[in-house]
């Protein structure tokens, strides 16, 4: 999308008060490279990051958050779940902390801002996370955010669907570490 079109923009902004998610299966293969371009109608692709990834740059995200405050718009931003090692914790510090370090510096207290560690991670991890260890890597989240004037609501973790017994074992792990809340999408018909 072109997030600076201001036709796009005008209309968008008769919408508010909204929430706007950059979110989806993309989003668990994007990586965070300072320097890459916003191909506007384009994938910027990243080879060296896996088959079908690409990368996010300070460009694309200055198109995104200008857009949310000239909108005054609300952001779901979901981040790249998949950098943790198997099933294990997921780790900030692999993609998520230098883009927050940005983002706080061109738009800290600007912006309402919300997140989500990943899409979908019964979908994309086999063998999936536990809900425990979803709820982990929410509070993880929760936690590196406290450094950060880029917002504080967390949600997570956008799951393809959920049994009760791992809403059972996500929520209480979540709620205790300060968790917003979580997402569940469903595809029935």
């Amino acid at each position: 999308m072109d997030f600076a079109d201001a036709k796009f923009r005008t209309l968008v902004a008769q919408l508010a008060p909204a929430i706007i998610r950059i979110g989806g299966t993309a989003v668990d293969y994007s990586y965070y490279f300072p320097d890459a371009p916003y191909l506007v109608g384009g994938i910027n692709d990243c080879p060296a990051c896996g088959s079908g990834a690409s990368r996010i740059g300070d460009a694309m995200l200055t198109q995104v958050f200008d857009f949310i405050a000239a909108t005054d718009m609300s952001l779901l931003w979901d981040v790249n779940g998949r950098t943790r090692v198997g099933t294990g914790p997921w780790d900030p510090s692999l993609n998520f902390t230098a883009m927050a370090k940005h983002l706080n510096a061109q738009y800290g207290g600007k912006v309402d801002y919300a997140y989500s560690v990943g899409n979908e991670p019964n979908l994309w991890s086999k063998p999936t996370p536990s809900a425990e260890q979803l709820a982990h890597d929410a509070v993880a989240m929760v936690d590196e955010l406290k450094s950060y004037d880029i917002g504080k609501k967390v949600f997570g973790p956008s799951w393809a669907g959920v049994s009760s017994s791992s809403a059972a074992s996500y929520l209480p792990i979540a709620h205790a570490g300060g968790v917003t809340g979580y997402t569940v999408h469903d595809y029935r018909e």
